[in-house]
């Protein structure tokens, strides 16, 4: 099987709105552009790959079938609006101020840390020299760019400090920030 290349993607404050532990499948909001722009990347011929810290489950306030629902639901309205699917939702459900024992743990699949991102890759093949990652956070590209993605876009938010974005644009100098979907280009090779 050929390499194939995949896009990114951070869920909460990227792809849908942040709703801070979204835990009921009706609050499910896209943002504006973020379908159709999806659409563009499969008709490109990405993978579409979402890798997400969803600690609200550790925390105790949404439990893993609840959270399956959401993306299950994600997946139907992303269907209906455009005709694509999300090929696959990489969850780390661990905080290690997490009160489900269980889950109350420090892991390396918690992004900054980069195993969804190498799971992904060796699951679908992803070719990440061609590969785009998105996110609203400097820790959703660390992981990205430390596997080998090179095209880097940051959604400017007020999640982090101006420092940490500095900082993470002087290490990571691929990084683009971006207001909206529409700034994205998905036939930049």
């Amino acid at each position: 099987m050929s390499k194939q290349k995949a896009v990114f993607l951070d869920r909460d404050g990227t792809i849908i709105v942040d709703r801070n532990y979204l835990s009921d499948a009706s609050q499910i909001t896209w943002l504006e552009g973020c379908q159709r722009a999806l659409r563009q990347a499969v008709d490109a011929g990405y993978v579409l790959v979402v890798v997400t810290n969803q600690s609200g489950v550790a925390r105790g306030l949404i439990q893993m079938d609840e959270l399956e629902l959401i993306h299950r639901e994600m997946q139907e309205q992303l269907e209906e609006a455009v005709q694509v699917r999300i090929h696959q939702f990489y969850v780390c459900p661990h905080h290690e101020q997490g009160v489900v024992k269980a889950l109350q743990l420090r892991c390396d699949c918690r992004k900054p840390g980069r195993a969804l991102f190498d799971q992904a890759i060796l699951d679908w093949n992803i070719d990440v020299t061609n590969s785009i990652a998105i996110g609203d956070r400097v820790r959703d590209l660390i992981p990205a760019a430390a596997c080998g993605v090179q095209q880097l876009y940051l959604f400017e938010s007020d999640q982090d400090s101006q420092v940490e974005i500095e900082e993470a644009l002087k290490l990571l100098e691929s990084i683009k920030k971006v207001k909206s979907w529409t700034e994205i280009n998905f036939d930049w090779m």
